[in-house]
């Protein structure tokens, strides 16, 4: 024989609470008032985000378990670590709990997810960081290689797209993948090429551009440019991002993930060419010694400034790094600020081009 159980009308146990809140003295009242309201804040808050993103420190990784060189070992002696942080984008709960964090710095919406045009949302901002990613990879490649001897050949078929700025003139008709070949009368061969005609058109110029589809395919179309800069109109803008075009004769290989999470942004792209250079060269160039290395990198070996350093300097000094590389031509703020956190326990060195970095760890480590 078996028990059966009812439950209680909903009903009921409202009209039960509702009695013992009415008998409960006054300032018991408010304080549970006061926790509903608090609740509903939180639960409603966390949903309307402002137009403000946080940067916050994250960690630092080792390049070799990213980059991979085919018949070459990922074994190397001290790590060259990327370096990393947290972004993410500010809400009515998280604002005014970052804003009173030493570690962590806020940047207006535009500085971080902002085009020419307009700005992008997290979505859009994700594709874009992955082509950045894509760019620093294959500049690394052509930058390594470079260093060690090779005789690199460009690709002079047109300029490769990576990227596609959402909001701008371009957004019209090419998608990443296109070759751009043409210019109204102007043949492009590269990405250079392309650039320098850009830059030398006014906004609001009408221009016709022909485009080699990945499926081999030409289609061509006319936009307006749009203002690179909203209180000038001397120069234009197309909202394309493009990425090296090399050919490579070696096979170099990249995670584009760490522990699940994506590998997005530019500024790996010096840890990758020092990586690349250290597994293609015995991986004894460390002697031992692990350093951490950031900034972007270009396919002729020049370094470039880079987004939240500070946190990145927090990073780095949690980690086993004796020697932290990082770009020159920041602002005077922020390397007084790094060298302060990095104390006498961390040496770091202001680089702008690869040949710099090699210098230093040939006068350092030997």
């Amino acid at each position: 024989m078996s028990e059966q159980q009812t439950s209680e009308h909903p009903k009921n146990y409202l009209k039960k609470f509702t009695t013992f809140f009415k008998n409960e003295p006054k300032s018991f009242k408010i304080i549970i008032s006061t926790l509903i309201l608090l609740i509903v804040f939180i639960l409603i808050g966390q949903h309307i985000n402002l137009p403000y993103y946080a940067l916050k420190p994250g960690g630092v990784y080792p390049a070799e378990n990213l980059v991979s060189v085919s018949g070459h070992s990922q074994n190397l002696n001290g790590q060259i670590n990327m370096v990393y942080v947290y972004e993410s984008q500010e809400n009515l709960i998280t604002y005014p709990i970052d804003k009173l964090h030493s570690k962590i710095s806020i940047y207006p919406l535009q500085a971080v997810a902002g085009t020419p045009t307009g700005n992008l949302n997290q979505q859009q901002s994700d594709v874009q960081n992955a082509w950045y990613s894509a760019n620093s990879q294959l500049s690394a490649e052509v930058a390594a290689l470079g260093a060690l001897g090779y005789n690199l050949k460009r690709k002079n078929v047109g300029s490769l797209i990576g990227w596609v700025d959402p909001t701008a003139p371009a957004d019209k008709f090419i998608v990443p993948g296109d070759t751009i070949v043409q210019i109204n009368n102007s043949k492009i061969q590269n990405s250079t090429e392309l650039a320098n005609f850009i830059e030398s058109h006014r906004a609001g110029t009408k221009v016709t551009i022909t485009v080699v589809t990945p499926a081999n395919k030409t289609v061509t179309g006319t936009v307006k440019l749009a203002k690179l800069f909203s209180n000038s109109s001397k120069y234009g803008y197309l909202g394309v991002g493009t990425l090296p075009n090399y050919k490579i004769p070696v096979k170099i290989s990249f995670l584009d993930s760490i522990n699940g999470s994506p590998v997005g942004g530019p500024s790996a792209g010096l840890a990758y060419t020092l990586t690349i250079m250290d597994e293609m060269t015995g991986g004894n160039m460390l002697k031992g010694v692990d350093i951490a290395a950031t900034g972007t990198i270009s396919p002729g070996g020049q370094i470039g400034p880079i987004g939240g350093l500070v946190q990145k300097t927090y990073s780095v000094m949690a980690s086993n790094a004796k020697i932290f590389f990082v770009p020159d031509g920041q602002s005077s703020q922020t390397y007084k600020t790094i060298f302060k956190i990095a104390g006498t326990k961390l040496k770091i060195y202001k680089v702008s081009t690869l040949t710099q970095v090699i210098k230093y760890l040939h006068l350092k480590l030997n």
